[in-house]
C-alpha cells in the first residue's frame, strides 16, 4: 500500500456511498421494463452517480474518484481492500450494456472511456485490471469472446 502524503485518496463519503451501491442490487430487481425503465429508481440513481463520477474525473483530485469507481467494477467474488464491499455486481459494466436506456448506457460508456484518461493509483491498477478481466470473462454478452489458455 502506498502512503498517501497529501490525503488525496481519502474517501469522505464512504459509508453513504457503500449504502448507495448496495441499494443498486435491490433497485435493479425493481427496475421497470421497456420504455418505462428511464423512470425507475435504478436508472435515475445510476444517472446521478455517473454524472458525479464523471465530474470527479475532471477535478483536480481526479485520482480520488477511483476509490468510488472501483466498487462499480468489482464482481461478487472480489473485494476492494479500501472499501469493503463483498456483495457487488460489476454495475458499471452492467449499466453500459443496457438496451432500454441508451442515455444511461452511453453515460456509463463515457465514464469508462474517461477512466482511461486519468492514471489510477499504482496500488489499484492490478485490482482494476483483474476486476475488468473477470467481468469481461463472466459477461453474458455475445460479442465478447475470450479464450482460456
Amino acid at each position: 500500500m502506498t502512503f498517501d502524503l497529501l490525503g488525496v485518496r481519502d474517501v469522505y463519503h464512504k459509508q453513504q456511498f457503500t449504502k448507495l451501491i448496495q441499494q443498486f442490487v435491490v433497485w435493479r430487481d425493481q427496475r421497470l421494463p421497456g420504455a418505462r425503465a428511464i423512470h425507475s429508481i435504478y436508472d435515475r440513481a445510476a444517472s446521478t452517480v455517473m454524472k458525479w463520477l464523471f465530474l470527479g474525473l475532471h477535478d483536480v483530485q481526479a485520482i480520488s474518484t477511483y476509490e468510488y469507481i472501483l466498487p462499480f467494477i468489482v464482481s461478487t467474488s472480489r473485494r476492494c481492500p479500501r472499501i469493503l464491499l463483498s456483495d457487488l455486481q460489476p454495475e458499471l459494466l452492467r449499466i453500459s450494456e443496457l438496451n432500454d436506456n441508451t442515455e444511461l448506457s452511453t453515460r456509463a460508456s463515457f465514464l469508462l472511456t474517461r477512466m482511461c484518461g486519468v492514471s489510477p493509483p499504482r496500488d489499484l491498477i492490478g485490482q482494476i485490471l483483474n476486476a475488468l478481466f473477470e467481468a469481461i470473462q463472466q459477461s453474458p454478452a455475445s460479442f465478447i469472446f475470450i479464450t482460456q489458455q
